[in-house]
């Protein structure tokens, strides 16, 4: 649910710039008098696979539009197709939606890596990005005239992270367990920052392909270190599975995690109650919150989707 907060903020300004435009949206490619193409990929299958809740929920935003009576007298039409959180697979769907859908826009689509195998196509083809899920410096820099990020910087995010357990919890002993991509390396580049200046070294960094399986080394790894906390920046599957292999070991540290693992419920459930105790850090509405946004999405998705 968490995931469809976050993507509704990025929506709600795909809407903003639809209505402020609407002469221009009649020469835009990608909306008809009737329709706008909009598209997303996201991790349907495959070890990503908890993240496409994300573009599952997107889809529900639209429907919600839709039956409001759409932007200006049109509805959206929207695209979901799975990656698999293969970059390669991402590559192929953006060449679908530039070269055969013809979008106007693309909303979402999860992962760093994903996202980077077709940031420069949709922008040199001028395609509208809104909210990319995840919160890395390559949407920012260099600057990008059609690309319109509304994560925070996840180096900021593990900074801010890692200030909380030195500060407020008195750790000392800081690890980090991250995924060796751009996600996982720009979140424990905020962790490193803010250990240099106060002059101390993280006891260890672990990384993890993202085709790991096997995580028991990892986890002897962090354990030897002697961890007092370890902070994680890594997709969900990675997240079970290193809790498994630490549980197992008997290593049990203080564990922080960024909004990307934010869905306690979901996360409770795949690592069979090991996420209690996760100190993660967040900046959207929670599920339950009263604001008017959040209680007329959970009306419209007992409505629409009641499964």
């Amino acid at each position: 649910m968490l995931k469809k907060n976050l993507t509704l903020i990025g929506l709600l300004m795909v809407t903003v710039f639809l209505i402020a435009t609407p002469a221009l949206a009649q020469k835009a490619r990608g909306v008809t008098d009737t329709e706008i193409l909009v598209g997303q990929w996201g991790p349907q299958t495959g070890p990503a696979a908890p993240w496409g809740a994300v573009a599952r929920g997107s889809g529900l935003f639209f429907k919600i539009l839709n039956e409001e009576g759409g932007i200006n007298g049109r509805k959206f039409k929207y695209f979901l197709r799975d990656d698999g959180y293969q970059p390669a697979k991402t590559k192929a769907i953006g060449k679908e939606f530039i070269e055969q859908i013809g979008v106007f826009a693309v909303v979402g689509g999860v992962g760093a890596g994903p996202g980077m195998a077709v940031r420069d196509d949709l922008m040199e083809d001028k395609i509208v990005w809104v909210g990319p899920s995840t919160g890395i410096y390559n949407w920012i820099q260099p600057f990008q005239k059609y690309l319109f990020a509304v994560y925070p910087l996840y180096d900021d995010e593990a900074y801010n992270l890692a200030g909380y357990l030195y500060e407020k919890l008195g750790f000392r002993k800081i690890a980090a367990f991250y995924q060796n991509d751009d996600y996982g390396k720009q979140g424990i580049m905020g962790v490193d920052r803010y250990m240099k200046e106060k002059n101390i070294d993280l006891v260890a960094k672990v990384s993890a392909e993202v085709t790991d399986r096997d995580l028991s080394t990892h986890a002897l790894k962090l354990k030897d270190s002697g961890a007092q906390a370890v902070v994680m920046w890594c997709m969900p599957t990675h997240a079970a599975l290193i809790l498994g292999e630490t549980a197992k070991i008997g290593f049990k540290p203080q564990w922080a995690t960024s909004n990307t693992l934010s869905d306690s419920p979901m996360m409770l459930e795949i690592t069979k109650g090991l996420w209690a105790g996760m100190i993660n850090s967040n900046f959207a509405e929670l599920p339950d919150s009263n604001n008017p946004l959040m209680v007329k999405y959970r009306e419209w998705h007992k409505k629409l989707e009641p499964q």
